[in-house]
C-alpha cells in the first residue's frame, strides 16, 4: 500500500514532493528554520508535506482573522462593554442585555460570526494534520527539529502562555520544556527564539 498523508481538504496526498512547485511551496513555510530538503526529502519527506499544509491551514486562518475578525475586535468591544458597567466593577461575567444583544446583531450582519465559524471549521483538519505529523516519526535531525518547531508553534502558543521569544521572557516551566525540546531536536537557544 503506498504511503500517503491526508491533506486539509481529506483526499489523499503523494508522501514524496515530487514537483518543483511542492518543493518551493514547503520551502517557503519555514521562515525561522531552514530545514534543508535534500537532506530530509527522502527520510522524512512526508513530514515536510504534512508541515507545508500545516502552514499553509495557519496562513488561511491568519489571514481570515486578521482581515475579517480583528478589524471588529474594538466595535464588539465597545458594544458590549458600556462604560463603567458594574458587572465589570465587581468582576462578574457579561449577563444578556440589550447591549450583547446588539453587539451579536453586529458581529452577525458585519461577517465576523462567519468568519470566526469559518475559522473553527478549518482547526478541525489542522489538528487532524498535526496530531499526524507528531505521531509521524522523525527519520532525521531535520525531521525532529521540523517536529519540535511546529509542536511550539502551532500546538504549545496560546496567549496565556507564550513558548515563543527569548528565554529570559518565558515562564520558568516554559522555559524548562522549551529547552528539553530544543536539545532533543538539537537547536541552539537563538534558533528556539526565533520560532
Amino acid at each position: 500500500m503506498p504511503n500517503t498523508t491526508v491533506s486539509a481538504a481529506g483526499g489523499a496526498m503523494p508522501a514524496v514532493l515530487t514537483s518543483r512547485r511542492s518543493i518551493l511551496a514547503a520551502l517557503a513555510a519555514t521562515p525561522a528554520i531552514v530545514v534543508p530538503v535534500n537532506a530530509a526529502q527522502g527520510d522524512d519527506a512526508e513530514l515536510l508535506a504534512l508541515d507545508a499544509e500545516i502552514r499553509r491551514l495557519h496562513r488561511e486562518i491568519d489571514e481570515i482573522t486578521a482581515s475579517r475578525i480583528t478589524p471588529l475586535d474594538e466595535e464588539w468591544d465597545r458594544l458590549l462593554r458600556p462604560a463603567d458597567p458594574i458587572w465589570e466593577r465587581m468582576g462578574l461575567e457579561p449577563r444578556v442585555t440589550e447591549e450583547s444583544l446588539e453587539a451579536a446583531n453586529a458581529c452577525e450582519s458585519s461577517g465576523r460570526t462567519a468568519a470566526i465559524k469559518q475559522v473553527e471549521e478549518l482547526y478541525t483538519p489542522l489538528h487532524r494534520l498535526l496530531e499526524k505529523l507528531i505521531d509521524t516519526p522523525a527519520r532525521t535531525q531535520e525531521g525532529r527539529v521540523l517536529k519540535v518547531r511546529s509542536l511550539i508553534q502551532f500546538v504549545l502558543h496560546s496567549p496565556a502562555q507564550d513558548w515563543r521569544g527569548p528565554d529570559s521572557e518565558l515562564d520558568w516551566d516554559c522555559s524548562l520544556t522549551r529547552r528539553l525540546l530544543g536539545e532533543y531536536a538539537g537547536l541552539t537557544e537563538a534558533e528556539l527564539a526565533a520560532i
